[in-house]
């Protein structure tokens, strides 16, 4: 019996629709069209051929070496969606997928045949290279799988940050391929030079795949490791844990270049221990290598310019030990398209551009010495030449001055965490990120930015930023930060799909954001301004809401509070404003809404309403503070319900953005009202519950602090009254 591989058809959709999951041995003709008439609540379903060149009627078989498809995603939790069977006809194969993005990064799962897509997926990407606005994934589907799982399978490619642009390359190496003899033998020179111990995991997998005589351990259908049709190793990845089991040889080894058909050589997080120039004259016959990973590779002395081989595309040096300054070979080069140096210990002045620069991406971040950004200097004059020059991270690395003219193609920018200064420069309306977060930067942000179609990052903040924000927010932004600034004037209207809102500590006034755009953030940090009037609809309702923080301002209510909705909010903090009216019961109905803090505000009448909505064993207030209000009448019993009392640990989270004001894990405050009654029962038979609980058992869950004291509150003791 043997089988073969049809792609079908892709689906475009939002992260949200389902597909209905086919049984394994159903059928699906190769050219159907679904797209007509889409049942509700499923993705529209277009013909593959419409979406790139994989156009054949019968699909991916195993007579075909390759197929790939490019498509862009522009939408926040977009996803594509592609379809494949697997027909009992023709010979097996090892089905190999390679994602490439650019202009973000996306997720990339797979479902087997039978697996709900409701479900997570059966098997998710494994990464081969991670930055901030490129990345590769890859997934393998090895034949002896395939062989025994006939049916649909589903590919899934969701956006997970920006607007990624995306090769999915798929590559059919039929069962009958094995390792050829010329590569068996180079990785036999591989492991006795680089293999001191067989028991690690790349050692043993290439001592294996030496001798291998079937596919089940055959290199050549080992993912993610690829062949030719003639078993030669095209791209050879042997990624480790930087342990010493892991490949070492302070010497290298031969052995890679010996490969005749090697296009790429990914060793990151290998032990090897060997500098530059070593590797270069190693691999020097290796004459059609593009891609050469040595990221965490134990690398160590300075850099070299003969590394940069005369068919190289991609180089990534990133977390080794290397010193020195970077020679200007690396900046003016002609063929070395991607350049990762981060997470080094060079030092000096960034080396000036040509405008015959091949470079479309140089990350060079985090450059210290002794715990210091170890670089000098400002951006070279000739930079603005760079012609090619896409992407750009030069964050914590110790450039300082004023920028001048920047590539005008740019589309991510990251200088964050250096020293620069003056004004902001102008960017292309091609940018699609932007990081100038921590620096010295004054002036003004550019008042209409409608024109940044693709723009979806702004970092600013930490700078001395003025004026008012854009008027015209660019159309797709998802990140706006600009907190920690000197900016004024009212906040604009947000665009529909923002997710991150942080502009805290600003003088910014007038309304909070209302409309839209506002109900569509999941973390919104206007904290420390001026604003005024109420918290409006669009974030007491915001669906996907997490975090919310209008604290310090001069808030007097909030717009329809009994109608508050948001079934993701962990953490509100409404704290020091003039907040008028009784505290909202309908905010202990809030599921997930661990942080509740309205203190220092106007509060008036009783907790009744809001102890009663408080449910048992419920994850609702684990800080609980409307200290310093106005409240009267008594502590509810109900107030006993809240998980600040709990047994268990407070559920919120402790992300840097989640700060939660120097609080310890868990509070109870009503401070400075003017509550009475009998001092609550609940209190000393919580406490005392806590008290007893294995507390050194379960860190956090006995980290309390309770407040019931000042103002005018007036308790009187159990059985007594006043």
């Amino acid at each position: 019996m043997h089988r073969s591989l049809c792609i079908l058809s892709a689906a475009v959709l939002l992260a949200a629709a389902t597909i209905a999951a086919a049984q394994p041995n159903q059928v699906i003709p190769a050219a159907a069209n679904t797209a007509a008439a889409p049942a509700p609540g499923r993705p529209v379903i277009f013909d593959f051929k419409d979406l790139g060149d994989c156009t054949a009627d019968t699909g991916l078989t195993a007579q075909q070496e390759y197929c790939q498809t490019s498509a862009s995603l522009t939408k926040p939790g977009q996803a594509h969606w592609y379809r494949f069977n697997v027909l009992e006809e023709q010979s097996a194969l090892t089905l190999h997928f390679l994602i490439t993005t650019q202009n973000g990064r996306v997720r990339m799962g797979l479902w087997l045949p039978g697996h709900s897509l409701e479900e997570q997926p059966s098997v998710t990407a494994e990464t081969l290279l991670a930055s901030s606005f490129a990345q590769e994934l890859y997934i393998t589907i090895p034949a002896a799988q395939l062989f025994h799982s006939p049916g649909i399978y589903t590919l899934q490619v969701m956006t997970e940050y920006g607007a990624p642009q995306y090769v999915l390359r798929a590559d059919m190496t039929p069962a009958t391929t094995l390792l050829a003899d010329a590569d068996r033998q180079a990785i036999k020179q591989v492991v006795k030079d680089c293999c001191t111990d067989l028991n690690g995991l790349v050692c043993n997998r290439l001592n294996i795949g030496i001798d291998a005589q079937d596919i089940d351990s055959d290199l050549c259908h080992t993912g993610p490791i690829q062949c030719d049709r003639d078993g030669h190793i095209t791209d050879l990845v042997l990624q480790g844990t930087n342990g010493d089991q892991d490949l070492t040889c302070p010497g290298f080894s031969a052995g890679f270049a010996q490969l005749p058909s090697l296009r790429r050589l990914d060793l990151a997080g290998a032990h090897l221990g060997a500098d530059l120039p070593t590797i270069a004259q190693a691999l020097a016959p290796a004459t059609k290598l593009q891609w050469l990973v040595l990221r965490t590779a134990n690398i160590v002395g300075q850099l070299s310019c003969d590394i940069i081989l005369p068919s190289l595309q991609l180089l990534s040096l990133t977390r080794n030990s290397l010193t020195g300054t970077i020679p200007d070979c690396y900046t003016k080069t002609t063929t070395l398209k991607h350049l990762y140096l981060s997470d080094n210990s060079l030092s000096g002045p960034l080396p000036d551009f040509t405008s015959e620069s091949s470079l479309e991406l140089l990350f060079a971040r985090d450059q210290q010495v002794e715990d210091k950004p170890s670089m000098t200097g400002g951006f070279p004059a000739g930079l603005a030449s760079a012609g090619n020059l896409r992407y750009l991270q030069l964050s914590n690395v110790g450039l300082s001055g004023a920028i001048g003219e920047l590539p005008a193609g740019l589309k991510y920018f990251n200088i964050s965490a250096n020293a620069f200064q003056g004004p902001i420069p102008s960017f292309s309306t091609e940018l699609v990120s932007l990081d100038i977060s921590a620096n010295k930067f004054t002036g003004t942000l550019p008042s209409d930015m409608s024109a940044y179609a693709n723009l979806v990052d702004i970092q600013a903040f930490s700078n001395g930023l003025e004026g008012p924000l854009p008027a015209k927010m660019p159309p797709h932004l998802v990140q706006l930060a600009v907190s920690g600034n000197k900016l004024s004037g009212p906040m604009p209207a947000l665009p529909r799909g923002i997710k991150y809102v942080s502009v805290a500590e600003n003088g910014l006034e007038g309304n909070l954001p209302d409309g839209p755009g506002a109900s569509s953030i999941w973390f919104g940090d206007f904290s420390s301004n001026k604003f005024s009037g109420n918290i409006p609809t669009a974030l007491s309702q915001a669906e996907e809401l997490v975090y919310l923080n209008v604290s310090r301002n001069q808030l007097t209510g909030i717009a329809s509070p009994e109608a508050w909705n948001t079934p993701a909010a962990i953490t509100l903090d409404a704290s020091v404003n003039a907040i008028q009216g009784t505290l909202p019961a309908v905010l202990a109905q809030q599921a997930r809404l661990a942080y509740i803090n309205f203190g220092s505000n106007a509060l008036t009448g009783n907790l009744q309403a809001f102890a009663a909505a408080v449910q048992p064993d419920t994850q609702v207030g684990a800080v609980f503070d409307v200290s310093s209000n106005q409240l009267t009448g008594d502590l509810p019993e109900g107030l006993g319900n809240l998980a600040v009392f709990s047994t268990a640990p407070a559920s919120f989270p402790s992300w840097d953005e989640l700060d939660t004001s120097g609080y310890p894990v868990k509070v109870f405050s009503v401070a400075d009202n003017r509550l009475s009654g009998p001092f609550p029962a609940f209190l000393t038979s919580s406490l005392t519950g806590l008290v007893a609980h294995a507390c050194s058992d379960d860190t956090g869950s006995c980290n309390v602090w309770v407040d019931v004291d000042g103002g005018d509150n007036k308790f009187s003791c159990p059985g007594k009254t006043m």
